[in-house]
């Protein structure tokens, strides 16, 4: 898993340069920084935490983040690499006992391999037509890619048999172009589409995905099946989550030639305390929906729905009450803190235990 956001500036820039100073333009808030300048050919990668494995194509190299030193270098072997032999990904396990590498148009076609770190072996390749990106749900493997020999098919998630019989059976439908898949810390499946007419940030909740893993009869899921958390301007190339369920996700617009990295994330508490200090809230009841309307500086509003708090299985107070999540934790860590309204006014304090079901408004930049 992709920890931080210049470890996701690292995949835009991997294979053209390292200098983010000079290519990239970060918004407010965010600084880039040039690391492992001397290699410039770097194309996939992945982090767990201060292991960076990274590869141009021909090697594998296991540098220290926190000091950008090169620990270990592992050479490929040769049925992994060629002229026109594509690295996919490069994936660590969660154990951080094996490398799992994808590659496309390779000698014996597409295949995907994993590399035993202590044993120094690779694996038997796994044939899976056009594999683009790779994640851990639990002990089962999903990979995005067409995984067909039909270029009419659409694209999808697949979970990946690692028996040696090939059978990567379809989970989620995405349609139009490859792109990659995020996985947070609860198991729920993040996408970002690509080509498919309007494209949006869509999650599958880990509940649903596992029950078609674990059920071989189960339908396979559609974007129809996920909760849309976004619409995005153009189509995604990859997507990823940190461990503080911040998402991130690129996309080119074709128009200008500028390629964006966004995070979509929960507010901070001290965003929350600025909109309520700021701003005029509002107690609205119009019909059936109740809530505050937030009316900024410079005019323009936001809605916030009273949509209750769910403790346990039961909904409370909705109309009547409004909570909703800020990122920012408590001291304690068992808690976080909440924008708080009712018809007596608005507050931002403590919203006590992350077990309570409140709203989240996430925000992007």
């Amino acid at each position: 898993m992709k920890k931080n956001l210049l470890v996701t500036i690292f995949l835009i820039v991997s294979g053209f340069s390292m200098y983010a100073q000079s290519i990239l333009n970060a918004s407010e808030g965010y600084v880039t920084e040039t690391i492992l300048s001397d290699y410039s050919n770097l194309s996939v990668f992945d982090v767990n935490g201060f292991n960076l494995y990274a590869s141009d194509g021909s090697k594998i190299y296991h540098f220290d983040l926190a000091t950008n030193e090169l620990l270990d270098t592992y050479v490929l072997p040769d049925y992994m690499t060629g002229t026109y032999t594509y690295p996919s990904f490069l994936k660590i396990s969660p154990d951080i006992e094996a490398l799992w590498y994808g590659i496309t148009s390779g000698p014996n076609g597409d295949e995907i391999f994993s590399y035993n770190i202590e044993t120094g072996t690779w694996s038997e390749g796994y044939s899976l037509l056009c594999n683009f990106d790779m994640e851990f749900i639990g002990e089962h493997i999903l990979v995005s890619g067409l995984n067909s020999t039909s270029w009419s098919d659409p694209n999808c998630i697949s979970l990946l048999d690692v028996s040696g019989n090939d059978n990567h059976r379809k989970i989620i439908d995405v349609g139009g172009y490859s792109a990659g898949l995020g996985i947070d810390d609860e198991g729920n499946v993040y996408y970002a589409t690509s080509g498919v007419g309007s494209e949006k940030l869509y999650r599958w909740d880990m509940e649903t995905v596992i029950n078609v893993i674990n059920d071989s009869s189960a339908e396979i899921l559609t974007l129809d099946d996920a909760t849309i958390l976004s619409s995005i301007p153009a189509g995604a190339y990859d997507t990823d989550v940190d461990e503080a369920g911040n998402v991130f996700f690129d996309f080119s617009d074709y128009a200008t030639g500028v390629k964006n990295v966004v995070i979509w994330r929960l507010p901070t508490f001290e965003e929350i305390n600025e909109l309520v200090d700021c701003c005029v809230c509002e107690w609205m009841a119009d019909g059936l929906i109740h809530g505050i309307n937030v009316v900024g500086p410079n005019g323009n509003s936001i809605f916030f729905p009273a949509a209750g708090y769910r403790n346990t299985t039961f909904l409370k107070y909705p109309n009547e009450y409004g909570a909703y999540w800020t990122s920012t934790s408590g001291s304690d860590r068992y808690g976080a803190h909440a924008l708080a309204f009712d018809e007596d006014g608005t507050r931002a304090g403590w919203g006590n235990g992350r077990y309570i079901g409140r709203t989240i408004r996430p925000v992007s930049n």
